[in-house]
C-alpha cells in the first residue's frame, strides 16, 4: 500500500513539474501529450494468451496515432 501511495505522489510531483516547465516557456503555440502506456509487462508484441490480443507496443501505436 505504501509503495502505491509513494508512486502516486511521484506521479503528481512529475506531472505539475511538467505543467510548470511548459507553462514557463510561454504561448507560442507549442503543446505536448502525454500517453500513458499501462501494463505491457515487457511485451514489444501481442502476448498470444487469449482469443482478443491486446498487447504489443505497435497496437497500442496505433491506438494512439
Amino acid at each position: 500500500m505504501r509503495a502505491r501511495y509513494v508512486l502516486a505522489v511521484v506521479v503528481v510531483v512529475c506531472g505539475l513539474l511538467l505543467v510548470w516547465h511548459f507553462s514557463l516557456r510561454g504561448a507560442n503555440g507549442e503543446s505536448f501529450i502525454i500517453a500513458w502506456n499501462y501494463d505491457t509487462s515487457g511485451y514489444l508484441e501481442p502476448c498470444g494468451c487469449s482469443a482478443h490480443l491486446l498487447g504489443g507496443l505497435p497496437r497500442r501505436a496505433t491506438k494512439i496515432a
